[in-house]
C-alpha cells in the first residue's frame, strides 16, 4: 500500500517507490495553497527538476488539491552515505520488499551500503522477507525551509557533518596536477577511506570523461518547464574536486540561482560548453566573498580555462 508524506498530518515519509528506470521517488498529495515552490521547499528539490519529472509545465499547469505528484530523490535530497551539512536534517525513508531477498541484494538494487542498512534496521541476518519495510536512506531537508524537518530522527552511525556545502560533493581534494590518480572509493558524496597504494586506480587520458557533462538532459528538461531563461556572465574561480574527471558531473557555486539548477556554461574564448549543477551560493561557503561564480576543477579543465581566460557566459531556466 502506498503511504503518503503529508505535511498536514505530520506523518512519517512514505515508502520509496521506483520508476521505470529504477530511480527512487516519493509520492506527495497536493494540499491547500501548495504550489511547485512550496512543495519543493518541503522536499529540498528544485521545482525545475520536479515539474519535468512529472511531465508538467510550471508555466501552463497549476497544481490542484488532491493531485498526486512524484518527488524525485537525487543527490540534493537523498542521503545514503557520506556527509551532510549542519543545515540539513535527515528523515528515514523505507522500501517495502516485493519479494524475499537478501540485504546484500537489496543494497545493490538501491545503491545503498550493506553495513549501514544493517545498522539502521538493527538486522542480525542477511535474509529479508516479502513485505518487510527497510530503511534504505534518508530524506535530506533544510532545517530552516522544510516544515517536516522536525521529523528528523537520531541515526545509528550518524554521518559526519560538514559546514562547507562543497564537502557534500567531494571530500578529498586532490591537487590540480594529480590528474593521474584517483582514489577508487566513491560515489560523489561518499566519505573517502584509506586504501592501499596497490588499490589506487590510475587515470589515463583514455579514462577521462570527454563531453559536455551528464546534466545536459536535466538542463533541457528544466528549460522546457519554464517559458523564460536568464543569462549572465563574469569571472570564475575554481574549487578543487574529485568529481567530473571520469563521470562528467560538473558543479558550481553561484549567487542568486536556486540550488539544483543546471546551468549552461560557455567559454567565449574557445566556444567550449558544459552543463553544471548549482551546489549552493558562494555566500554559503565564503560569507564575505565578493565572488559570484566558482566552478569545479574538472569543469574548468573541460572548458579549457587558462590562467587569464576565466570569463564565462551562463544560461539557465528562470523561475
Amino acid at each position: 500500500m502506498l503511504g503518503f508524506l503529508s505535511v498536514r498530518s505530520q506523518s512519517i515519509p512514505s515508502d520509496i517507490q521506483l520508476d521505470d528506470q529504477l530511480k527512487p521517488y516519493l509520492v506527495h498529495v497536493v494540499g491547500q495553497k501548495e504550489n511547485y515552490y512550496s512543495i519543493g521547499r518541503i522536499y529540498n528539490i528544485s521545482p525545475k527538476i520536479m515539474a519535468p519529472y512529472n511531465q508538467l509545465d510550471m508555466t501552463k499547469t497549476a497544481l490542484s488539491i488532491g493531485q498526486t505528484i512524484r518527488i524525485p530523490l537525487n543527490e540534493t535530497n537523498f542521503w545514503q552515505r557520506g556527509v551532510r551539512t549542519e543545515q540539513e536534517a535527515l528523515i528515514p525513508l523505507h522500501y517495502q520488499l516485493k519479494n524475499t531477498q537478501s540485504v546484500t541484494a537489496l543494497s545493490n538494487q538501491l545503491k545503498g551500503d550493506v553495513d549501514l542498512i544493517r545498522s539502521w534496521n538493527q538486522l542480525n541476518t542477511d535474509e529479508l522477507n516479502k513485505g518487510d519495510r527497510i530503511i534504505i536512506g534518508y530524506l535530506k531537508v533544510d532545517k530552516t525551509l522544510s516544515p517536516i524537518a522536525n521529523q528528523a530522527v537520531p541515526i545509528r552511525k550518524e554521518p559526519d557533518i560538514k559546514t562547507n556545502p562543497i564537502a557534500q560533493e567531494t571530500n578529498k581534494q586532490p591537487e590540480r596536477k594529480s590528474l593521474i590518480v584517483e582514489t577508487p572509493v566513491v560515489a560523489d558524496k561518499e566519505k573517502p577511506v584509506a586504501v592501499k597504494q596497490s588499490e589506487i586506480k590510475k587515470i589515463t587520458k583514455e579514462s577521462l570523461y570527454k563531453g559536455e557533462g551528464v546534466f545536459k538532459s536535466e538542463y533541457e528538461q528544466q528549460m522546457k518547464a519554464t517559458s523564460a531563461s536568464r543569462k549572465d556572465g563574469g569571472e570564475a574561480t575554481v574549487f578543487k574536486s574529485t568529481s567530473g574527471w571520469t563521470n562528467g558531473k560538473y558543479y558550481l557555486l553561484m549567487n542568486g540561482v536556486e540550488r539544483g539548477t543546471v546551468v549552461l556554461i560557455k567559454n567565449p574564448s574557445n566556444g567550449k560548453v558544459i552543463y553544471a549543477k548549482v551546489l549552493s551560493s558562494v555566500q554559503d561557503v565564503k560569507t564575505d566573498s565578493k565572488e559570484k561564480l566558482i566552478i569545479s576543477e574538472a569543469a574548468a579543465d573541460q572548458l579549457g580555462l587558462g590562467k587569464k581566460e576565466n570569463s564565462l557566459e551562463l544560461i539557465w531556466a528562470a523561475e
